[in-house]
């Protein structure tokens, strides 16, 4: 007797060391659908993607939307097997989570990696303020959208006739000091419209009372030539 009931207790005790094993198993498998978010990784991703210029636009437009932040799900990892969220050579996912922002028929969808790095973006029906510049060179073939809100210039390409044969967009100007804005410039040499169509270009550090900022822009196009396309006080 004492026999059997020592066999049935180490028959126990090893089932539960499987028990065990197993559950400490599955607890350690991580997959993207139940990767949680703490506090600072939360924070940080955020940070990050209120930093980009068309979030920054658009929070302008929206200063009280809401940003949603999730792991990515079971169902975008599948879609995202054969996009540019996988990892080139490899099969493991570049972005782990999206973060999103919407407001009525405009949105910003975006996918961040493990490192709190942008992988992709996309901005649907980009919201329009009211254009507040004061024009004093405008091309016809090229248009933008110009407002100042507080000491900050937004700068938004908004395509035209000849959209498709521009390679570079740059901004400059000066504040109403004379103290030049730090250029910027949108665009690559193998640019498709799309890449810089509603890309907005942010200068700061205007006059926020005033209308003697001055808002230049170049275009370099495709045939090489450079013009001057816009030039406007705001």
């Amino acid at each position: 007797m004492a026999s059997y009931r020592t066999d049935v207790l180490i028959l126990s005790l090893i089932i539960m060391i499987e028990i065990i094993l197993v559950s400490g198993c599955i607890d350690q498998t991580t997959s993207p659908e139940n990767i949680g978010l703490d506090n600072d990784s939360l924070a940080n991703i955020t940070s990050t993607f209120k930093d980009l210029p068309e979030v920054q636009y658009f929070l302008t437009v929206y200063p009280n939307t809401t940003i949603n932040t999730s792991p990515l799900s079971g169902g975008e990892i599948e879609a995202a097997s054969n996009t540019n969220l996988k990892r080139e050579g490899e099969n493991s996912l570049k972005a782990l989570y999206i973060i999103s922002i919407q407001e009525k028929n405009s949105s910003i969808v975006s996918s961040f990696d493990d490192a709190n790095k942008l992988v992709s973006i996309k901005v649907q029906n980009p919201p329009m303020i009211e254009d507040t510049s004061e024009r004093l060179l405008s091309y016809d073939n090229l248009t933008f959208n110009i407002i100042k809100i507080d000491s900050n210039i937004y700068v938004t390409f908004t395509g035209g006739m000849y959209a498709d044969k521009v390679d570079f967009l740059t901004v400059d100007g000066y504040n109403a000091l004379g103290h030049q804005f730090e250029p910027q410039t949108l665009g690559k040499e193998d640019a498709k419209p799309d890449d810089i169509i509603f890309n907005t270009i942010v200068l700061e550090g205007a006059c926020s009372s005033c209308w003697k900022n001055f808002v230049v822009i170049f275009a370099t196009f495709t045939n090489g030539d450079k013009e001057v396309i816009l030039k406007a006080h705001i």
